[in-house]
């Protein structure tokens, strides 16, 4: 399987896609973006002009999208085209339900399905080093397993679609309250007189230190909260985590929090909780 198909060229997909192709992959893309469409060509994919001609050339076609509606929408076009016996690797974070329902119905159309969302930001898709939580049948899982390699760093498979995306709705949620107590306590030291920069060094020397806290300690010196992974979507993966079962004082509380926090820091990435935090705090 040389062939690939790449739909979703946002700040994850993007970087994903260049690894494939710089694994001596055949890469394919269609995209209306056409900065990101010159710039993937001039690395040496492939831009299709359509769907078809995508669906055409590649044996499997990797979807990396926003949410359940956008996914529905263009695995709905997948369908209308000639793609019976190849495969969809879904790998967008979206809800369990609609990630069965896709597989029960492209199973109609003799078409193979596997999810497979992944961990991590633009950085380590950039690196390679994702962890990517893939569920479908053995066989597909076996087919995928070398562009999983090249994509990430650590693969996690279950057979039953539905339990990788229930288990990416886990750690996001574990994500949203690691973030939301560093802003927390970054502000509580710079109320109390202590500097941000030499508490966040004190956090990241300990026990409680991790790749996250690491990662963010920078933007938070900063204030700057460029778009690594927005927390508009972190609202969404949590309020997916409520539709499933979420329903613990901590996660009512994050609901509330990254809802409230949305509404105007929605845009910029997910560490801009300390903007919001900090503007409410009293």
């Amino acid at each position: 399987m040389k062939n690939i198909g790449w739909i979703g060229l946002g700040n994850m997909g993007f970087p994903m896609a260049l690894n494939l192709l710089s694994a001596k992959y055949n890469v394919n893309i269609h995209s209306r973006n056409q900065e990101k469409s010159k710039a993937f060509s001039e690395k040496g994919g492939h831009v299709c002009a359509s769907l078809p001609e995508l669906t055409k050339k590649s044996d499997t076609v990797f979807l990396m999208l926003p949410d359940d509606d956008v996914c529905a929408e263009m695995i709905e076009q997948i369908k209308a085209t000639d793609f019976a016996g190849k495969l969809i690797v879904n790998m967008s974070t979206i809800s369990p339900e609609a990630s069965v329902r896709f597989d029960t119905d492209l199973k109609k159309h003799n078409i193979r399905y596997v999810e497979a969302p992944v961990s991590g930001s633009v950085k380590p898709a950039t690196e390679g080093a994702l962890v990517i939580l893939a569920a479908g049948e053995s066989k597909d899982l076996e087919e995928v397993s070398a562009c999983f390699d090249i994509l990430g760093k650590k693969t996690f498979t279950w057979n039953t679609i539905g339990k990788g995306a229930l288990a990416k709705l886990v750690v996001n949620y574990y994500m949203s309250i690691v973030v939301s107590g560093l802003a927390d306590s970054v502000l509580f030291a710079e109320k109390i007189g202590l500097e941000d920069s030499r508490i966040l060094d004190v956090i990241n020397a300990g026990a409680c230190a991790s790749g996250m806290t690491q990662m963010k300690a920078q933007p938070i010196i900063n204030k700057e909260f460029k778009p690594a992974f927005p927390l508009k979507y972190m609202y969404k993966d949590i309020r997916l985590g409520k539709e499933v079962g979420l329903n613990s004082p901590m996660g009512n509380l994050m609901l509330e929090l990254y809802g409230e926090a949305n509404k105007e820091f929605g845009d910029e990435d997910l560490m801009a909780i300390y903007s919001y935090i900090k503007k409410t705090e009293k």
